[in-house]
Parts: structure tokens; sequence; C-alpha cells
């Protein structure tokens, strides 16, 4: 059985600030379809959340493939591993040599 949602005024609201320049996005588009600024935000919270849904899901399954292919252990996030693989090299940076003395 669903559990019931207890309405309190005001509680729906949501208030946040953008750029100017989102701003001026979003009024250009409330007027070019007739319709109010809120219309156009409500509508494109609801047409991006799945987007953003589904967007997650996809670079979560392209990171488990990769780990697939790239054999990192599972535990191991990919972001902590630099350099080239290779312990001969050196990892992270580094400076090069100074060449200018040596001619």
């Amino acid at each position: 059985m669903p559990r019931k949602i207890s309405k309190v005024r005001g509680e729906h609201g949501l208030n946040f600030f953008i750029s100017y320049q989102l701003k001026k996005r979003l009024q250009t588009l409330a007027q070019k379809y007739d319709t109010s600024l809120a219309e156009i935000v409500r509508t494109l919270l609801k047409i991006g959340i799945p987007v953003l849904e589904g967007y997650k899901q996809a670079q979560e399954q392209a990171e488990k493939e990769l780990d697939k292919l790239t054999h990192v252990p599972t535990g191991f996030s990919r972001k902590k591993i630099s350099g080239s693989g290779d312990p001969e090299l050196p990892q992270g940076r580094v400076r090069s040599p100074d060449l200018t003395n040596e001619i």
C-alpha cells in the first residue's frame, strides 16, 4: 500500500539561483512558446531528470565495461590510478631535464 504524502503549504516550493544568462535563455523559451517561466522550468525538470538518470546509468555501465577490459581490481577507483602503469617509467608529473647546457 503506498504511503500517503502529507501536503504542507509551501513545502513543495523550491528556490535556487541561476546565472543571468541561463535565466535569459529560459525567458526566451517562455516567450517563444507563449507560456510562463515556471512552466518552462517544470517541463525542463520533468524531461531532464530521466535524461540525467539514463546518462548516469550509461556512465556507470561504461566504467564497468572499461574496468573489465583493463582488469582494474574491484574496489579500486580508476581515478586513483595514475601514470602509464609501467613501474619502470616515472609516474605523475616529472620535470623535464634541462638540456640548455649540454651542447
